[in-house]
């Protein structure tokens, strides 16, 4: 549960990076084509410099375009760096997600290794139950078959040989009779 847990996470924070990266990504385009519109500006600018009337024109207004380049060119530094420390901050967090999965895993591995060493001390004590159950199935036999030797030589005896028995001493006891009266 924990486990999948910690997987969970470890794919939203998967999916996150990815968006970051992409973010980044655009970004950096963004930056490239601002870079590239600089570039297109500044051969506008060249341009039109010799087209200008006067010296002082031409350098208020390449003073004035230099400096908006310049802010968006600090605009776009700061939010490279800005990307580049949340980038730097998801990966150390990804990083401690990842050391969370591995010792989940070891605790895990632990855990599989503890429980099929159990089931083996319980297939062998079971094994040994059945063994001392056999034991004392064959010692309640033996005490049984015991207790009727002991039983029969005191004089009990079956119904079934009590009436064989019976049968047998009204048999005598008839010759008996018929030989006394002979």
């Amino acid at each position: 549960n924990t486990l999948q847990k910690v997987a969970n996470e470890l794919a939203v924070q998967n999916s996150t990076n990815v968006g970051l990266r992409e973010e980044v990504a655009e970004r950096k385009r963004k930056l490239e084509a601002a870079r590239k519109k600089y570039t297109q500006v500044e051969l506008k600018l060249r341009e039109e410099f010799a087209n200008l009337d006067s010296m002082e024109k031409k350098t208020n207004e390449l003073h004035n375009i230099h400096n908006e380049e310049m802010e968006r060119l600090k605009r776009g530094q700061k939010e490279v760096a800005d990307l580049k420390d949340l980038m730097f901050r998801h990966n150390q967090e990804l990083f401690q997600l990842r050391t969370g999965e591995r010792d989940l895993i070891a605790e895990i591995a632990g855990g599989q290794s503890q429980n099929k060493n159990l089931s083996l001390n319980i297939s062998q004590l079971d094994a040994q139950v059945v063994r001392q159950q056999e034991l004392l199935y064959n010692s309640e036999f033996q005490l049984q078959q015991l207790e009727r030797k002991v039983a029969r030589a005191g004089g009990d005896r079956s119904d079934e040989e009590k009436r064989l028995l019976n049968a047998k001493i009204e048999i005598l006891a008839t010759q008996l009779e018929d030989r006394t009266a002979e």
